[in-house]
């Protein structure tokens, strides 16, 4: 716009300038946003990686024969919140175990598993874990 020093010109040039500065900063927290939000997305599943490598590290060390009752009851400390038995006859027993985190049936899988760069998802898990224990089979079902 060609604005010769006319003030009211000039204001509507100003308030154009405005308006797309305006829409450009809005633009620009929009993206910011976006990968703040890829980014603690991406820390928190390496995390999950780095805990699923760690937590395959300790279960082999539990089967470890070296590995002392008190360090086994130290790791189950810190993974199980607690167990509950009941009796459900004479030779079988249920046992719910309630971890401190939803543990059971989590699950990792690639969005694409043939480019493995590419996102991919967790699946969270459930804390609790019911079971029957049959003392004359010695299964658990």
């Amino acid at each position: 716009m060609n604005c010769p020093l006319n003030p009211g010109c000039l204001k509507v040039e100003v308030e154009r300038i405005v308006k797309n500065l305006e829409k450009h900063r809005l633009k620009l927290e929009t993206e910011i946003e976006e990968i703040s939000r890829l980014l603690l997305e991406n820390q928190q599943q390496r995390r999950w990686v780095d805990w699923v490598k760690e937590f395959g590290n300790r279960i082999d060390k539990l089967k470890d024969p070296d590995f002392t009752i008190e360090d086994r009851k130290k790791f189950l400390e810190g993974v199980v919140n607690k167990i509950v038995v009941t009796n459900k006859d004479v030779r079988k027993h249920e046992l719910k175990i309630e971890f401190r985190l939803p543990y059971v049936g989590d699950k990792f899988g690639y969005n694409d598993p043939s480019n493995k760069s590419k996102r991919y998802t967790i699946k969270k898990g459930r804390k609790t874990k019911k079971m029957v224990l049959d003392f004359l089979k010695k299964t658990i079902g």
